[in-house]
């Protein structure tokens, strides 16, 4: 009987994350990109003057089987006093599914007056694999129904291209970003070419300057791709002599109607001049919280100085 009723809760959590996914997003989340905008933007760069190396992991719906995680590797070099070169690496698994992306990325500064106008370009690699061949995946053998799945496991390959631009000056920043352009793109839970629409990232931060060297920062985030999966968010945060990060954000989906997902907390924390640490956990609000108690993100970041 408990193992009757192990089995009916698997499935049951399978059939949940099918639910889920079958929206198909472009990326996760990541709420590091609220200090790391070069994720989404390849216009956005944060240190200029200095080589930085980034580690990201992102477990989402902790506790759920088969649950999205995601790891990130990213570096961003000087070529010059205005421009830089650099690169992510994605790893993206779900379910059955998991996604390799390579993105090269170059950007240039424009500098107007005290403010910074910087135009990026992107080039990616996307590479998915979906893996049938576990018998405990679907309540169906799915290698005997389709009889395109030869081997039990598919592949996809695609390539694309982006481009971004970011404004920023004392009080406020601004950006957009069509990271993906080509209608050859793939979903991020396995779908292989989905509709040839242009997912559009954009975000506008605004500063207000505080007394001890506290700054009160306001940012809206929206992530929109038409019939896949679409964000908007808040953030209200401090950041202190750009020293430690920290606020918590408002998660929603705007998909099919206005629905809250999540309360994500966030903190990020020089612990040294060239070593940056932050955490970020979402307490869940909408039914996914009846099997998982949150995702959990962490992010870490380390500078060379440039010369």
């Amino acid at each position: 009987m408990k193992n009757f009723n192990s089995k009916i809760l698997f499935i049951a959590l399978g059939f949940l994350i099918t639910l889920n996914v079958c929206i198909g997003q472009l990326e996760l989340p990541y709420n590091s990109s609220l200090v790391y905008g070069t994720i989404t933007n390849p216009a956005h760069s944060e240190k200029d003057s200095a080589i930085q190396i980034v580690f990201l992991n992102k477990d989402q719906w902790n506790g759920v089987v088969r649950a999205p995680k995601s790891q990130l590797i990213s570096a961003s070099i000087p070529i010059s006093n205005l421009s830089k070169i650099g690169t992510n690496i994605f790893r993206n698994t779900a379910g059955v599914s998991q996604r390799f992306s390579l993105d090269l990325f170059y950007n240039y500064n424009l500098i107007i007056n005290e403010s910074s106008l910087k135009f990026g370009i992107l080039a990616s690699f996307q590479q998915e694999k979906k893996d049938f061949t576990d018998d405990d995946i679907l309540l169906t053998d799915p290698i005997e129904l389709d009889p395109t799945i030869a081997e039990g496991i598919i592949n996809y390959t695609s390539f694309n291209s982006g481009v971004g631009m970011h404004y920023e000056n004392e009080y406020f920043d601004f950006g957009l970003s069509f990271p993906r352009l080509l209608a050859n793109r793939l979903g991020l839970f396995g779908s292989e070419n989905v509709s040839n629409n242009t997912p559009i990232f954009t975000y506008v931060n605004v500063y207000s300057r505080l007394r001890g060297g506290f700054v009160l920062r306001n940012r809206l985030n929206l992530q929109f791709d038409s019939n896949q999966y679409s964000l908007f968010q808040y953030f209200l945060g401090f950041n202190y002599r750009n020293q430690l990060n920290t606020g918590v954000q408002l998660n929603s989906q705007i998909t099919n109607g206005f629905k809250i997902q999540s309360l994500d907390f966030l903190i990020s924390l020089a612990i040294h001049k060239n070593f940056s640490l932050g955490l970020s956990y979402s307490v869940p609000l909408s039914a996914i919280r009846q099997v998982t108690p949150g995702s959990f993100e962490v992010f870490l970041s380390y500078l060379i100085p440039f010369e």
